[in-house]
């Protein structure tokens, strides 16, 4: 594998690691009809007084964690439609169970153990069983739009997206390199092991998963670019992505390399 080749999977497989990774991210939780799901907001950044005296455990080095960047992970809790505070846990909560005192931080707002959020006003979303993630895209079973005002659940939309899949190519760069070198008609195409080209594909699924668009970016000539579009559409099932309940089509780009050192690897 020559080096520009070699750059190009390392590159590919770290843009998919980092995605990965994202998708862990520590964000608070909220305790929602009996479920914990991720809620995507702070509220605590909103409230109207100094969030500074939030104690953290930071006595161990690893607590601080890149996947907790905040330093902390607030629960919240919707009972009988209002939002309460029920814990702030350091970084290191999975390990220790340690929590902030909440009385330190809202002295006698604490009632049976929680504080009642009334300071929470506007939109929050949340997601609920994290299924994959692709490129810049995470994927969740159930997504949540909560409206709350001074603290009540005014409205609560649901979505489904519980038709998303995954695909071992649009999951795994390495199996797609796989893929679409070992599918190329090496013999048919012209001068390919002596000469040195890139064509640049941008390419969509529908939502049976299957690529249905193939555009050339920057082609060499008509038999590669034609050849390309063949092993692209041949590729048997691409991610299905849904998001807020409705499929969205997300457009791939993918350079493909022809030379000597391909061509002699995987001509059949």
């Amino acid at each position: 594998m020559n080096r520009i080749t070699f750059i190009l999977l390392l590159s590919l497989l770290s843009i998919h690691q980092c995605y990965v990774a994202s998708a862990i991210t520590t964000v608070d939780k909220l305790i929602f009809q009996g479920k914990e799901i991720r809620l995507l907001a702070n509220p605590l950044d909103d409230l109207p007084q100094d969030s500074s005296r939030i104690r953290i455990d930071r006595e161990k080095k690893e607590c601080l964690k890149q996947d907790c960047w905040k330093g902390y992970q607030a629960e919240w809790t919707i009972i009988d439609n209002q939002l309460y505070l029920t814990a702030i846990y350091g970084c290191c909560f999975t390990e220790t169970g340690k929590k902030s005192d909440l009385e330190y931080i809202f002295g006698d707002k604490v009632i049976n153990g929680r504080v009642k959020a009334d300071w929470v006003t506007g939109l929050y979303f949340a997601e609920d069983k994290y299924l994959f993630s692709v490129y810049d895209y995470t994927v969740y079973k159930t997504e949540f739009k909560f409206q709350f005002r001074t603290g009540r659940l005014t409205d609560v939309e649901t979505y489904d997206n519980s038709r998303s899949r995954s695909s071992i190519y649009c999951g795994d760069s390495r199996k797609l390199f796989e893929y679409i070198y070992s599918n190329i008609r090496w013999h048919a195409l012209p001068d390919v092991n002596t000469d040195s080209s890139r064509v640049f594909v941008s390419f969509s699924a529908n939502e049976e998963g299957l690529i249905d668009s193939v555009q050339v970016l920057r082609g060499r000539n008509s038999i590669f670019n034609q050849e390309v579009i063949r092993v692209i559409k041949s590729i048997p099932g691409w991610c299905v992505l849904y998001q807020k309940g409705q499929f969205k089509r997300i457009h791939y780009n993918y350079p493909i390399a022809f030379n000597r050192e391909l061509f002699e690897r995987y001509k059949k």
